[in-house]
């Protein structure tokens, strides 16, 4: 029988699938807990346009810093365009009203999506020229030492889990 020999995540690896949890917790929530706000469920119901793919894509290509700001963009989205969206309603209520004479009701439309929409292609590509820009060997330099603290603490993990569970 041939030993296998199976290696230790990579950081990247760890903060691509971090960032795709927070798209699972925030999923769950926004189902379980906050399915009364349009927002929330509009989002969770809509699998979050498959802004969760970019993370797929940008942990595949080894760009850690848009993974992360995905996730962040998604979440501070959600927050913000939650907000945003029902202040819209309210200004275009108190300026027409429930049942304006001519047209539909401002209750017809919500935007709250569109602004999160927004918020996740602001953060998309604030992350994506931070990577672009402070990038060595796909990591930012500050993204190194996080890197390396890492990789030591992952290694001793994994020494421990191979003492543990030898192959």
């Amino acid at each position: 029988m041939a030993k296998v020999e199976v290696n230790p995540p990579t950081p990247n690896l760890i903060i691509g699938i971090t960032c795709l949890f927070s798209f699972l917790v925030e999923a769950i929530l926004s189902q379980k807990f906050l399915g009364n706000f349009y927002l929330f469920d509009w989002t969770s119901k809509n699998g979050y346009w498959f802004v969760w793919v970019g993370i797929i894509f940008s942990t595949a290509k080894r760009k850690p810093v848009l993974s992360m700001a995905i996730a962040c963009g998604n979440l501070v989205g959600l927050i913000l365009g939650h907000f945003l969206g029902d202040f819209d309603l309210w200004v275009r209520l108190t300026l027409y009203g429930p049942n304006p004479p001519n047209g539909p009701s401002p209750l017809s439309y919500r935007y709250d999506w569109k602004f999160w929409l927004n918020l996740v292609l602001l953060f998309t590509i604030m992350g994506a020229a931070l990577q672009h820009k402070y990038t060595v060997d796909g990591y930012p330099a500050w993204m190194q030492r996080i890197n390396a603290r890492m990789k030591r603490r992952i290694g001793k993990i994994w020494d421990v889990v191979t003492r543990l569970f030898p192959g």
